[in-house]
């Protein structure tokens, strides 16, 4: 098989830290380099302002990745916020990437407020403002984000400790929101573009992703049971996809 490098991107108020395995299961499955850049004002970047437009977000991201790419030919999968930013990327700078894969992302051309955040999302998120002990706002947003009972308890805790070091910022997390609700989907997306959503997303409608799809033109594949969080919900069904419709140049 052709070895494929993935840029992978992370969602909102989340960082490289919260891929669990999935990360190092993509470089096995395709024999590449796999690297996780973070968002402004998460992980690596912290205390970087978050600009309030998916454009200056993008130019951010992808001038990290210049730094990072050497001569290698890479493609790109990103889920949520970093959907849009990688839309965006797609559009703007198509000689970057070979292939490009969505998950449960977004745009407000095509779908309402509530669903590209469901009330539930809203009254959890807005909830662990007041939880103080990491490891419960941890796992109150692990029950969202995910349906599978298999899910390893484990990543909660990780996930904690990673919030206790490297705790996104309130103004941060406000900041990557604005810029999410103001993203305009690009016209044209000109590399192949496969969409996967999960049909029980409870914080993002899997009609968002339906309707991005066929705007362009792209592939859609539905998973039937996953959560938001469909790379912790069922990782290996993301490479399936992404083998079984042969995307790779």
């Amino acid at each position: 098989m052709e070895k494929v490098n993935w840029v992978l991107l992370r969602g909102l108020a989340r960082e490289k830290g919260h891929w669990a395995s999935f990360d190092k299961r993509m470089q096995s499955a395709f024999n590449g380099d796999v690297l996780c850049l973070d968002l402004p004002g998460a992980g690596d970047n912290l205390n970087e302002q978050v600009p309030l437009s998916i454009d200056e977000m993008t130019d951010f991201i992808r001038e990290k990745w210049l730094q990072q790419r050497g001569d290698k030919k890479w493609s790109l999968l990103a889920i949520s916020l970093g959907g849009m930013i990688s839309l965006n990327w797609s559009s703007r700078y198509p000689e970057d990437f070979q292939q490009l894969v969505t998950i449960n992302t977004s745009s407000k051309k095509f779908s309402g407020v509530f669903e590209r955040i469901s009330p539930l999302a809203i009254r959890t998120l807005l909830s662990t403002l007041f939880i103080n002990d990491a490891h419960k706002r941890e796992s109150l947003i692990l029950s969202l984000i995910t349906n599978h009972e298999n899910v390893d308890k484990q990543i909660a805790k990780d996930w904690a400790q990673l919030a206790k070091t490297r705790h996104i910022k309130i103004i941060s997390f406000l900041r990557q929101l604005f810029a999410a609700s103001k993203f305009r989907l690009p016209d044209q997306i000109a590399i192949p573009y496969l969409a996967l959503a999960a049909q029980k997303d409870r914080f993002t409608s899997s009609e968002c992703s339906r309707k991005i799809a066929s705007h362009f033109g792209a592939k859609l594949e539905l998973h039937p049971s996953a959560g938001h969080d469909l790379p912790i919900d069922d990782g290996d069904w993301i490479i399936e996809k992404i083998k079984e419709h042969r995307l790779t140049l």
